[in-house]
């Protein structure tokens, strides 16, 4: 649609029809005139028009790309959060008859004198506190799962969410910082500055005249003195612009477009500055997790255990 010419313009009229004296058959130069005009833009900014809205469709094109990712990461945390909440219902479920069996203890041994009635309270109010976080838990599950139903619709509600999917390897920083240059976001923004850098070389075409053509074909009635019909008039005519009064005109928009190009260009320095630092603000984030668990895994988990063998002898 770019790189169509303009639609033509139809004319119709009457031309030199007296109003004083005579009449449309009596004045030999009185006609019908149909007229047809086609006007053609300076330039070749049809091309450049062209070129900038396939600039502009892949721009959208990248920014449908980022959707996805982000639909995807969406998807992927709500999914995490559900996985998380309802693994803690398991664990705290499966922790409750202890609780309970500690505070059956606690009331036998009181009962032979063997203790006291705060250890009693202290047992009923960890029972409680657990209870209390069972109902936390199963807040977040329904949170967690409206959140996932948004992207599911009903089938959040039957997704399987007992299996907990395999560790993906975290490439290195570096190489993540220099895949970042590709991706979406910034790819949109290149094809954004490349728009309005076209946007410039379309504006400097209004320095250039534009031009159009009229084609005319004018009807005559009547007769000539000589008794002969009067013959028919047609007309071909070239119109062109003057692309005058530049520092009004020409000059303002062509500033305004290296305006737009200078604000693309300060846009995605920005954004490449924003998401590199979430790029090391999340790797940190990464690399801290992944200490902690390891340190769980090789000493505090086993510590625990150890612990709690110790203290059942």
């Amino acid at each position: 649609a770019a790189v169509s010419l303009p639609a033509p313009t139809l004319r119709v009229g009457l031309m030199n029809v007296p109003v004083e004296s005579g009449g449309f058959t009596t004045e030999g130069m009185a006609q019908l005139q149909l007229g047809l005009r086609q006007a053609f833009p300076p330039g070749n900014s049809r091309a450049l028009a062209s070129e900038r809205v396939d600039q502009r469709a892949a721009e959208m094109t990248s920014n449908g790309l980022s959707r996805r990712r982000t639909v995807r990461e969406a998807v992927s945390i709500a999914w995490f959060d559900t996985w998380y909440a309802e693994s803690a219902l398991r664990v705290i479920d499966a922790s409750r008859r202890y609780f309970t069996d500690l505070v059956s203890i606690t009331r036998s041994m009181y009962a032979v004198g063997r203790g006291g009635q705060a250890d009693i309270l202290r047992a009923e109010i960890e029972l409680h506190r657990l209870d209390d976080r069972r109902i936390a838990v199963e807040q977040d599950i329904e949170r967690n799962r409206a959140a996932l139903g948004e992207w599911l619709g009903a089938a959040a509600a039957q997704r399987p969410l007992d299996t907990f999917p395999a560790e993906t390897p975290l490439p290195p920083k570096s190489q993540l910082t220099d895949r970042l240059a590709a991706h979406p976001l910034l790819t949109a923004a290149d094809a954004r500055i490349a728009a309005e850098e076209t946007g410039i070389r379309l504006a400097e075409t209004q320095y250039k005249p534009g031009w159009a053509v009229d084609v005319t074909y004018g009807y005559r009635n009547g007769r000539l003195p000589g008794g002969e019909p009067r013959s028919d008039f047609a007309s071909v005519m070239l119109n062109f612009q003057l692309p005058v009064f530049r520092k009004n005109r020409q000059d303002r928009i062509v500033a305004s477009a290296r305006q737009e190009k200078r604000a693309a260009i300060s846009s995605r320095t920005a954004l490449y500055r924003s998401m590199l630092a979430a790029l090391d603000e999340q790797y940190a984030r990464w690399e801290a997790a992944d200490r902690r668990l390891e340190l769980s895994t090789r000493f505090i988990l086993p510590q625990s255990e150890a612990q709690a063998r110790a203290t059942q002898a």
